[in-house]
């Protein structure tokens, strides 16, 4: 848990007291999952929040039969599905391990009370579902206005993890291009001509 807490230091500069830790601890549980594994499916109703301690997740829904991705999330990243959480409706999006992960879970009715009782952890709420919600609009905007190979690009300056841990074809899905032609833009991108420029 410490390191959760670190983290959270780390990146959103809020630290809690010794006494919303030791409420932290009592309500969270680590849960494990092998590669492939899911954490919630279309259809189910979301119920936590979730940060990744290890290994990778990917969140995606299903559209005229093709898997279409929109997020992927690593080490010291929250996952939940926001619209499923916040409303109590079952999720159009499913989740689903990338690699071997180990996760901390706290559950909807807990992070609420949290939320009562604690002007840090709400306003952490609130700084993550802005993040994530902040992810999804660039994602969209990105699909409307860049050129694939733009997107790519991006990709590569903002996530370059993202590209040696997450397989093509999954990231060809969030770029909105078949895999063949994500093959054919980064053999593109690694010609001379290209990278003289």
């Amino acid at each position: 848990m410490e390191a959760l807490f670190n983290s959270i230091t780390s990146r959103y500069g809020i630290s809690f007291t010794a006494e919303e830790k030791t409420f932290i601890s009592s309500v969270c549980t680590i849960k494990s999952f092998n590669k492939k594994e899911y954490l919630l499916r279309a259809g189910e109703r979301e119920k936590y929040m979730r940060w990744v301690i290890s290994g990778a997740t990917r969140m995606f829904y299903e559209e005229a039969g093709n898997e279409v991705d929109v997020l992927f999330t690593f080490e010291n990243d929250f996952i939940t599905a926001c619209a499923s959480l916040l409303s109590d409706e079952v999720s159009a999006y499913s989740i689903q391990a990338l690699e071997d992960v180990q996760l901390i879970y706290i559950r909807k009715d807990d992070l609420q009370h949290l939320y009562d009782i604690s002007k840090n952890a709400e306003r952490l709420g609130r700084l993550t579902m802005e993040e994530l919600f902040l992810a999804r609009e660039e994602r969209e905007r990105s699909l409307r206005c860049d050129e694939a190979a733009q997107r790519y690009l991006n990709l590569l300056k903002h996530a370059p993890e993202l590209i040696q841990r997450v397989p093509q074809k999954y990231i060809a899905s969030f770029l909105g291009i078949t895999p063949e032609s994500l093959s054919r833009i980064r053999k593109t991108l690694t010609k001379p001509a290209f990278l003289n420029l």
